[in-house]
């Protein structure tokens, strides 16, 4: 009789190694073919090695940035700084990387006196909510919402109702350290409970 293996939950130190051994893989790879081929000079013209050695450097480029990212993950959540910056200031810095990234936004009217906490810095901050943002609508093919309402700042994905977004699926190692910086600050990612994808900050109103 066939007896199922238990699943066993992974910590994200343990997700974050296995990602890191996955997609290393590939870019290894490229590096030890071209390196391989130029070694045994099997490539007999100067645009080809050219090529070859642009390719391997991207290659390693790669590496070292899923390398630096696996590092950024490990690192002590609690030394986040707790520095606050106004919703206006966040939002105009998300929707000009959005627009850089193709991705089309939608912006109500922000009351220009709510704060919220950007951890280590507003452009941070800003960059990792670009990037999931970007990976939820690349896979719902939708743009996003960004309005303020009831204490929070909501960026929302404007697709039909989607099944979920797991960060830890197709995303490298990209997606989920700029959602464990979003967690850092009181935000999170995910389904609104309505199917939609959004991210989600408290906010509060600045003393007078």
């Amino acid at each position: 009789m066939h007896v199922p293996t238990p699943s066993i939950a992974m910590t994200d130190a343990e997700r974050v190694l296995n990602l890191l051994i996955h997609d290393l893989r590939t870019p290894l790879g490229v590096a030890h073919g071209y390196l391989r081929l130029i070694r045994e000079q099997r490539l007999t013209t100067g645009e080809d090695r050219e090529r070859a050695l642009a390719s391997t450097q991207q290659a390693l480029g790669k590496i070292s940035r899923l390398c630096e990212d696996a590092s950024a993950f490990l690192a002590d959540p609690d030394g986040i700084a707790r520095g606050r910056a106004s919703v206006s200031l966040l939002v105009d810095r998300v929707t000009a990387q959005l627009r850089e990234r193709g991705v089309a936004t939608a912006s109500s009217d922000l009351a220009g006196s709510e704060t919220l906490i950007v951890g280590a810095g507003v452009d941070r901050l800003a960059d990792a909510v670009s990037t999931v943002l970007q990976a939820m609508t690349r896979s719902a093919a939708s743009g996003v919402r960004i309005e303020t309402e009831g204490g929070e700042l909501r960026f929302l994905t404007t697709a039909a109702p989607t099944a979920g977004f797991d960060p830890w699926r197709g995303h490298g190692l990209a997606v989920p350290l700029a959602c464990r910086l979003i967690a850092g600050v009181g935000g999170r990612a995910g389904s609104n409970g309505a199917g939609a994808l959004a991210i989600v900050f408290p906010v509060e109103m600045a003393p007078e």
